[in-house]
């Protein structure tokens, strides 16, 4: 899990309405095809229209092309709150609205809105079960916390919290925000939790080893002792009366890419359900997500979630049912490269300095989104033993591993804890 370069934008990117679909964990491939095919509205071009006629013809072509009804009433709703009048466009569009949306949810009870964002070099969405599809400018308005949480946590932008620490935290306490003061707490506990196996001081061991810039190399001895001396959590100091954090060490720096995305996640779902919304899914890039509630408002059954085999992306290795749960995946299925034969991974283990794990992947099930980032990256980096009854709060934590098997891309699979398993491993491989 990496925290790359950040892209900054303006209020949501897409939406869209399609059908039911299996959710992706970590590029997994969806399930079941969806029903209609998906509308991509860019609403500076819908707000920007300044035609009446144009306004409604729009609305009509809309449903012509049997697309989701509800992105013509809220660009619509936008137009009017811009200042342009549309004549009673609006009205019209909204009788079209209730009558297509009702036929198309008795067609389809499954209907998914989807309302996504980009920050934090992925893609954010929200999806909303069709009986909340009419909750998008909740999830809209959610979603545009990303731009502060980017601007606080990105090491990619010179006036950031972040690089503010990195650049000043040896030489003097620097103050921060009580959220970024809070997720440094949680940090640290992740930290000690996992004896140094999640580590946010971890960059330059990253950095020696290319995979920054995506290029791996296997360094020198001498350069992973001389990136090991500005690493180590418990050369950061915490002050809680003044917020603060302080270096021990010159040339340290932090990076909250492997907790700071699912961080995110957390506030987002956290505006929703203030805001009144308490079923939908929320997932960053695939590999971290919220699941509130249901896909089918009601039920108690909750979100299916896929898993996907780390070297084969659309390949499902299995999917588990997911209700007020957050699930992470940590894994170098994605990020290596081979030296002398052998397979060196992109998560290094910062008391090594060395590529990390026996595994593939891990996959963690917990209730917040940023612990089952930090704790899914830190147990990878310890090993498959470590994971054994591994238990949070007395429970024992629930999780899936993948193991190489024999084969190339070949796999074995076990897990523990309760799941709620929608498809097994063994459904999977017989599939």
């Amino acid at each position: 899990m990496e925290f790359g370069r950040l892209f900054h934008n303006s209020g949501a990117d897409r939406i869209r309405t399609c059908g039911t679909g299996f959710p992706v964990h970590r590029f997994s491939k969806p399930a079941l095809s969806t029903t209609q095919p998906p509308l991509l509205v860019n609403f500076r071009r819908l707000c920007g229209i300044a035609s009446n006629h144009a306004t409604l013809a729009l609305a009509r072509q809309v449903f012509d092309r049997r697309c989701s009804p509800i992105l013509s009433v809220l660009a619509l709703n936008l137009t009017v709150r811009s200042g342009i009048s549309v004549c009673g466009g609006y009205d019209v569009a909204y009788r079209l609205f209730v009558r297509e949306f009702d036929r198309m949810e008795s067609e389809n009870p499954a209907l998914l809105t989807h309302v996504s964002r980009r920050a934090m070099a992925t893609e954010f969405v929200v999806i909303l079960p069709a009986a909340r599809a009419d909750a998008v400018e909740v999830a809209v308005s959610a979603l545009e916390l990303l731009d502060s949480i980017e601007q606080s946590l990105t090491i990619y932008r010179p006036d950031s919290e972040i690089s503010r620490v990195n650049r000043m935290a040896f030489s003097e306490a620097v103050s921060v925000t009580e959220a970024t003061f809070q997720l440094m707490q949680r940090a640290i506990r992740w930290s000690q939790r996992t004896n140094g196996g999640f580590d946010v001081t971890a960059g330059p061991l990253v950095e020696a080893w290319g995979f920054t810039t995506r290029s791996g190399k296997k360094p020198t001895e001498q350069a992973i002792e001389q990136a090991r001396q500005r690493v180590g959590y418990q050369k950061i100091e915490l002050s809680e009366p003044d917020r603060s954090i302080r270096f021990a060490a010159e040339g340290m720096s932090i990076n909250l890419g492997a907790i700071g995305k699912g961080d995110a996640l957390d506030q987002v779902a956290e505006r929703l359900h203030r805001d009144g919304l308490h079923d939908f899914l929320i997932h960053g890039g695939n590999s971290s997500i919220i699941a509130a509630g249901d896909q089918v408002v009601g039920s108690e059954q909750g979100w299916p979630v896929g898993v996907a085999h780390p070297t084969k992306p659309k390949h499902r290795l299995a999917g588990i049912m997911l209700r007020n749960q957050a699930i992470a995946t940590s894994g170098s299925g994605k990020q290596f490269f081979h030296h002398r034969g052998r397979r060196y991974g992109h998560v290094i283990d910062p008391r090594t300095g060395y590529p990390a794990g026996d595994l593939l992947s891990l996959t963690v099930l917990m209730e917040r989104a940023s612990d089952a980032d930090a704790c899914a990256t830190g147990l990878f980096v310890e090993g498959s033993d470590r994971t054994e009854n591994f238990s949070v709060d007395d429970v024992l934590l629930p999780l899936v591993r993948v193991r190489p098997g024999l084969r190339q891309d070949s796999v074995t699979m076990d897990w523990q804890g309760e799941i709620d398993w929608v498809e097994t491993p063994e459904d999977a491989v017989s599939r």
